[in-house]
């Protein structure tokens, strides 16, 4: 057997030879009939694919729920009623518009969705727009900023249904 950095295949596709790579492993190295995928696929061309036979699929045809309004909200089968905490930042990011201020302190800047209530759930008006110091300062109940003062602060700006 020749050493291992000799081993060479005759590409089916464009007939080149190529050598065995280093992080090719035995068993790779006894399927591989191509010397690069552009080949690879080059072979596959205009052949039929038999997995795809038995769809009866046409060129041209649409899929069977193209058009048909996906489920959201409660009708979803994967709505929780006790959602986690990133499930409900990602739910916020899609309903509400961040203004890039902060409604308590009108600091422009980054900003976070600050919980007032302190109950993770998906009602928009428990959440406000707040820059980082303000956000920090509700979380550990600082006394110059309560939870009343924040939760009197505008409500959530919701984003327009297109």
């Amino acid at each position: 057997m020749p050493p291992l950095y000799a081993q060479q295949k005759k590409c089916l596709q464009c007939k080149n030879t190529f050598q065995k790579k280093v992080t090719c492993s035995k068993k790779e190295w006894e399927t591989a009939r191509f010397c690069s995928k552009k080949c690879s696929n080059e072979s596959r061309r205009g052949k039929k694919m038999p997995w795809l036979e038995k769809h009866n699929f046409t060129k041209g045809q649409k899929a069977w729920n193209r058009g048909k309004p996906g489920k959201s909200g409660k009708d979803n089968p994967a709505w929780k009623e006790k959602p986690s905490y990133m499930t409900v930042h990602k739910w916020l990011q899609s309903k509400a518009t961040k203004r890039g201020y902060c409604q308590n302190c009108k600091r422009q800047g980054a900003t976070h969705w600050a919980n007032i209530s302190g109950v993770y759930t998906r009602n928009i008006e428990e959440y406000r727009e707040l820059c980082p110091r303000c956000h920090i300062k509700l979380d550990r109940y600082d006394f110059h900023l309560s939870r009343e003062t924040i939760a009197e602060s505008p409500k959530v700006w919701q984003k327009s249904n297109p």
